[in-house]
């Protein structure tokens, strides 16, 4: 009975803003890597501390939760020429502790996430996207800083299937792979050179004729963690997710995905060399084997 009323009384209230268009661009790498003027949107998540519910009962905003329009007002005047994608979530998180902090210096804040999403930021996906996420006391104070880093929807030809009819001709994957790390745990890391790792996961999903799934996800893990150790650094979160579009017919696509914390340099470098040898194992077998119509 307990449990079940503790679930009754459980309340949590956001409030959100999707894709905020910016007057002005950002400067950002573009897809050959150059630092480029490009067009940028902007989401803001915002968990508060309680619930608005005395600006629900009166049917009008209070200090209780944050007016949505003059946030994004707030967030589009912090807008300027030749700003970086660090000044705008930076210039984001301001707008947003200035109307959180209400009379008496109380914070209404609990959890912000802002999301930076360049769609010109990729070569093959649907774009890039910077982000934060802090967490805040009821003074206004940050508690915890996560910053992050994504590539979405990459859309990758690639030799992959159980069936016999499907190791004739490559078919489209579908890529998402992100870093998340603590502020706390890491120094800020410069996010221009994260850019660049899309062209390594192309090139490393292109060259494979894996039959699952399961065993492609975790190869990419492991040649990320070889070819860029700088950007897979120990204590970060890596995330990659595969879709198959064309392996269902009456379902949009099955998806594996796996979460990775990179672990401590030796044991990383351990986890290297077992992987490989298992990986070019298996590699060896999907090209040789009989597939039989």
């Amino acid at each position: 009975m307990a449990a079940t009323e503790s679930a009754q009384s459980f309340s949590q209230d956001k409030i959100e803003i999707q894709a905020l268009q910016l007057p002005s661009p950002v400067l950002a790498p573009d897809v050959w890597g150059n630092q480029k003027e490009q067009p940028a949107t902007v989401n803001v998540k915002l968990l508060l501390h309680s619930t608005f519910q005395s600006a629900s009962e009166k049917d009008k905003l209070d200090d209780s939760t944050i007016h949505y329009g003059n946030l994004a007002k707030a967030i589009r005047s912090k807008s300027t020429s030749s700003q970086t994608v660090e000044d705008v979530v930076s210039g984001t998180e301001q707008a947003v502790h200035q109307l959180a902090l209400k009379g008496e210096g109380k914070f209404v804040v609990e959890e912000s996430v802002v999301e930076v999403h360049l769609p010109k930021g990729s070569m093959l996906g649907s774009g890039a996207v910077v982000s934060r996420r802090a967490t805040w006391d009821q003074a206004g104070k940050k508690k915890q800083v996560q910053e992050g880093f994504e590539v979405r929807d990459v859309v990758i030809p690639t030799l992959i299937g159980v069936n016999a009819y499907e190791r004739g001709l490559k078919q489209p994957l579908v890529v998402t792979f992100g870093l998340e790390w603590r502020i706390e745990d890491q120094q800020s890391q410069q996010k221009e050179t994260l850019f660049a790792l899309e062209k390594e996961v192309v090139n490393i999903v292109q060259e494979t004729a894996y039959e699952t799934l399961e065993t492609l996800v975790e190869y990419v893990y492991v040649q990320l963690l070889r070819k860029s150790p700088q950007a897979l650094s120990p204590g970060k979160k890596f995330r990659v997710r595969i879709e198959k579009p064309r392996a269902i017919a009456f379902a949009d696509a099955p998806v594996i995905e796996i979460v990775r914390t990179v672990p401590a340099e030796l044991a990383a470098q351990s986890s290297i060399s077992s992987h490989d040898a298992l990986s070019v194992t298996l590699a060896g077998l999907s090209v040789v084997k009989p597939y039989l119509g």
